[in-house]
């Protein structure tokens, strides 16, 4: 299993999808302090002061399933239609990340203490981004893994 090439891309993809949790998605100043907004919810450097920031629930809800499908592609190698099957699903699911990750720091401006400031995307978006490239390498070699049996295949 781990000595394909493939189950290393998919196991730092792994890592990748778990740091998301750890590391913000954005972060803004405010005229309260600096707003950190992640998957796991926001935080305000202030802790007496309250502001309305988006709920981080669906980004946690695609979080968690980015999470879990690039588990179940990597334990199952036996089957490699199913794993590019499944791969393709978490590469959209990869994609709704990072597109809802900076949609939803972008609901964030109006948070600002400045009118123009943007939000600060964090290390979650990175990590993401990192983790689509992983599971596009991963399904690069699973596609060249199935060429090569049905090619073996042939000249039996």
């Amino acid at each position: 299993m781990i000595q394909r090439i493939q189950s290393l891309f998919l196991l730092v993809a792994i890592v990748c999808c778990s740091l998301v949790f750890f590391f913000p998605v954005a972060s803004v100043e405010t005229t309260n302090g600096l707003l950190v907004w992640g998957v796991t919810g926001a935080q305000l450097s202030n802790a007496d002061a309250v502001v309305e920031a988006p709920s981080h629930y669906p980004l946690l809800a695609i979080s968690g399933l980015q999470l879990l499908v690039t588990i179940v592609v990597l334990l199952r190698f036996s089957n490699r239609k199913q794993q590019l099957r499944l791969g393709r699903i978490n590469g959209l699911l990869l994609f709704l990340f990072l597109g809802s990750g900076i949609t939803y720091s972008f609901f964030l401006k109006p948070l600002a203490a400045q009118p123009n400031e943007m939000p600060q995307f964090g290390l979650a978006l990175v990590f993401g981004l990192v983790a689509l490239i992983l599971n596009i390498m991963a399904l690069r070699a699973i596609h060249k893994d199935e060429e090569l049996v049905r090619s073996v295949d042939r000249l039996r």
